[in-house]
């Protein structure tokens, strides 16, 4: 019985990883967001030794030829000569569509390498990597930097599943809230890829569980340290985490009133903790701040830095926010990567629903004077400033395109404090006796929305089984259009553009993979909800 939190955590840690390592198979080469960018960063770092400059370094040639020679997301299909959609590559023949798989012997012109905005870390880290498999293809390197975007995003489980039980008392309850949180399809769409938005959830969810122990032991050296690593780390990861420095801050103040301790050494550990966050970070602010004028370095801040605070106030008090909201919520819930392929509108709104759902149940949480609800406050605090910042954003795409836009996979890097919150939310409305049942049902909904949206969207996407229409629409896949592809020419077509290692073989096992740990964590959740149900009602 001792060990079987660590066995639970080892089952839940290798679904999170099987469910990864498939998703990194299945997304051709760039088709994740910005991913081509992402990937000539940390190919800079190795070939020069050095961090690219904004608006100075150049994707390689070689990325540059790949984006010409093999077909790009939706969204980029105009974006560039020579530019091929999946839709018209596989409208070719099969004689055309190796002769463009065949790289140009003429070096195409380079675009200016747009992440360059981005904090190092992340880059620093995989470049070891990258150098280790130098002389492979393209296409292997870029899923082995997948690979590895896994295996950091997975080191956060352990101290989600800490925050989960800190939260909720029990370790059923924590194992069946990890679960939902490794049955979002939408986060492995997000981490399976080569970006930093991997080392920015383990980052932050090491952050909040730094910052829950502080609450519940009082300010310690340790404690103040494993605060400011964690907010070093994120700040060196992205940007985005300055909105956290406002909740360290806040969590500080908390223990000043909870605890028997002086406001002076509640002062000392909170100016610690953020002096020695600070310290590792400010060259690199300062770097982006002379490279650009910006001190995010954020291509929209960076464009719009003489615009007056009055006109962006103004903007933000004129745009459609509900039209923002809907479009966050959208690419948070599911967004087929880069090139923004969407499931059915009423799947979005049954998991609007229940989102206000477990808001109304928070609401309910915080009426009710208990000293429990400081974990659940603090874990909101992060959450509601990452979305104040996520609401900067769409004031400078208003600006900037005179479109609300924002990307809701953002919020991943809190993804298990969202779960948490959710899952504390739906259980306070629900009757004692069904509490038990809300998070393997909501397990079983984002695995049936991660089972649909793979099977009915990506891939039949992907090998050209569906393509768009005219008007932009993207057709569901049905059971005829097997008849018409048939399985052995999709799983040929498997084998053309993703960035896989073996033969169409070896996808169909990382396939079955994923099927046995997505089914795995739905009974994971069930069996540790029928536990914790039953010893409630034998305790009655």
């Amino acid at each position: 019985m001792r060990r079987r939190p660590e066995l639970v955590l080892l089952a839940l840690w290798a679904c999170f990883v099987a469910r990864g390592l498939f998703y990194s198979a299945l997304l051709p080469l760039w088709e994740g967001y910005d991913e081509y960018s992402h990937f000539a960063y940390v190919q800079h770092v190795v070939t020069h030794g050095s961090i690219p400059v904004p608006g100075v370094s150049r994707i390689s040639p070689e990325i540059a030829a790949s984006l010409k020679d093999s077909p790009v997301p939706w969204i980029r299909r105009d974006e560039f000569p020579g530019a091929m959609s999946y839709d018209r590559f596989w409208a070719l023949s099969p004689a055309e569509r190796q002769a463009r798989s065949v790289a140009s012997q003429i070096d195409p012109p380079t675009e200016l390498l747009y992440e360059a905005q981005q904090p190092p870390l992340y880059y620093w880290i995989l470049s070891p990597f990258l150098h280790l498999v130098d002389g492979w293809s393209l296409t292997s390197r870029v899923f082995v930097l997948r690979l590895m975007s896994i295996l950091i995003a997975s080191a956060a489980l352990p101290f989600g599943l800490a925050i989960a039980r800190r939260v909720f008392g029990d370790a059923r309850i924590a194992a069946a809230v990890i679960a939902v949180a490794t049955c979002m399809p939408e986060a492995f769409i997000n981490f399976a890829r080569v970006g930093n938005e991997s080392l920015a959830v383990f980052f932050y969810t090491l952050l909040a569980w730094a910052c829950l122990r502080v609450l519940d032991r009082g300010p310690s050296l340790r404690d103040t340290a494993l605060v400011a690593i964690a907010l070093a780390g994120g700040l060196l990861t992205k940007v985005y985490f300055l909105t956290a420095i406002p909740v360290v801050c806040i969590v500080y103040l908390l223990i000043w009133r909870r605890a028997n301790v002086s406001f002076r050494l509640t002062a000392l550990h909170a100016t610690a903790a953020l002096t020695l966050a600070a310290l590792p970070s400010l060259w690199w602010y300062r770097f982006i701040y002379q490279a650009t004028g910006d001190f995010t370095g954020q291509i929209q801040s960076v464009a719009l830095r003489t615009v007056p605070w009055t006109d962006r106030i103004s903007a933000a008090l004129h745009l459609n926010w509900l039209r923002a909201l809907d479009t966050a919520m959208l690419s948070h819930i599911w967004f087929g990567a880069w090139s923004f392929l969407q499931v059915r509108s009423w799947i979005y709104h049954l998991f609007y629903a229940i989102g206000l759902a477990a808001a109304a149940g928070l609401f309910v949480v915080a009426l009710r004077r208990r000293a429990d609800r400081q974990p659940l406050l603090t874990l909101a605090l992060f959450e509601i400033c990452f979305a104040a910042s996520l609401a900067y954003q769409v004031t400078l795409s208003q600006i900037a395109y005179n479109a609300p836009m924002t990307c809701g996979w953002y919020f991943y890097c809190l993804m298990f404090a969202e779960v948490i919150l959710i899952c504390a939310g739906l259980r306070a409305l629900l009757p004692i006796r069904a509490r038990a049942w809300a998070t393997p049902s909501l397990a079983a909904l984002f695995a049936l929305l991660d089972v649909y949206g793979v099977h009915f969207i990506l891939l039949p996407y992907y090998a050209g089984v569906v393509a768009h229409t005219p008007a932009g629409r993207l057709p569901v896949f049905r059971l005829s259009h097997l008849a018409t592809t048939g399985l052995g020419e999709i799983s040929a077509r498997l084998g053309i553009n993703p960035p896989f290692l073996l033969s169409p073989v070896a996808f169909w096992f990382l396939w079955g993979m994923y099927w046995i740990a997505t089914i795995t964590c739905v009974v994971i959740a069930i069996r540790s909800a029928w536990a914790w149900s039953s010893e409630t009602s034998t305790a009655k």
